[in-house]
């Protein structure tokens, strides 16, 4: 991805983030925190975790919590740093989670155990800040993918947030093709890359023959609360919107009755969309309002879409 893509993609996703926060204030009454000040940040290794926990540093009962994981960089990368920051600054604990490039981590996207995820949950639950009832995971790009699938895995996450994602999961990046994620030490069923060149093309390729891996779509319809996913519509690494409408029509077509806004952001240069589902219908505030007023030199359009 191109440094002006690569930008342009971080501001759609910083946008997006109001919307997030917003739609976790929704989920329950006391998932709605007020913005707070000073954060605290906190090194985690337990479990073999790579990890570092903010919390709102005057926090008075136990906190809705949040995982958050970034894409195919790996590490505590800075942007999804800031995002963690973030969540905790409005009353969170967010755990940014690393799941490759780390101490202990694989260096590759090659057969991520989800149990990793998992053991994640399982201390924050276990946290003696934290609401175990109160658990939801956000990703954006392979992270989205990972917050996708581990929540279909798992029931104790009541909310998803999913950026520029995928549908399914991809075979890896090496000669030796397998699945990116794994299972009980087992392969999860995999998507194979198409065979035409460019990034966009071998992605586009691959789920044009979707229909003869079924099995790799990840199944969004399992997933215990509600979900939102953000797209790029110029996203120039993968076709993020293309499969972030597949796992929309999916939820639509198995989850009955849903509860759908769609909505869009256009800025000079970035384009991004999102739908949030829910399976109740939910009474939500004017999507105009979840994101902080334009600057008056920064021409912005915000579309909001028909609820169904």
């Amino acid at each position: 991805m191109s440094r002006g893509a690569s930008s342009s993609l971080t501001q759609c996703v910083s946008k997006a983030l109001a919307v997030a926060l917003a739609l976790l204030s929704t989920t329950a009454s006391a998932f709605g925190q007020s913005p707070v000040r000073l954060t605290t940040k906190t090194s985690v290794t337990a479990n073999g975790l790579v990890a570092e926990l903010y919390t709102p540093a005057d926090a008075q009962e136990r906190l809705p919590a949040l995982i958050v994981l970034g894409g195919s960089r790996g590490g505590l990368d800075e942007r999804t740093a800031w995002e963690a920051k973030t969540f905790a600054e409005h009353g969170y604990a967010a755990l940014h989670l690393a799941y490759i490039v780390g101490p202990g981590l694989p260096t590759a996207l090659h057969l991520i155990p989800l149990e990793y995820f998992k053991a994640a949950s399982d201390w924050l639950r276990a946290h003696p800040d934290v609401d175990p009832n109160r658990i939801g995971i956000v990703g954006t790009s392979i992270g989205g993918l990972a917050a996708l699938l581990v929540a279909a895995h798992y029931p104790e996450f009541k909310v998803v947030v999913s950026a520029v994602p995928s549908s399914v999961v991809w075979s890896t990046f090496s000669s030796a093709r397998t699945s990116m994620f794994s299972l009980a030490g087992q392969p999860l069923p995999y998507l194979p890359y198409g065979v035409i060149g460019g990034s966009q093309n071998l992605y586009d390729d691959g789920l044009n023959a979707l229909a003869r891996h079924p099995d790799a779509i990840i199944p969004v319809e399992q997933i215990q609360g509600p979900l939102m996913v953000i797209c790029g519509k110029l996203d120039s690494l993968w076709p993020s919107c293309r499969m972030s409408a597949q796992s929309s029509l999916a939820w639509r077509l198995t989850s009955s009755p849903t509860h759908i806004n769609s909505w869009s952001i256009q800025m000079p240069g970035i384009r991004c969309s999102g739908r949030l589902l829910r399976r109740k219908a939910l009474s939500l505030p004017p999507l105009e309002t979840w994101a902080a007023a334009p600057s008056a030199t920064t021409p912005r359009e915000w579309i909001p879409g028909r609820r169904q």
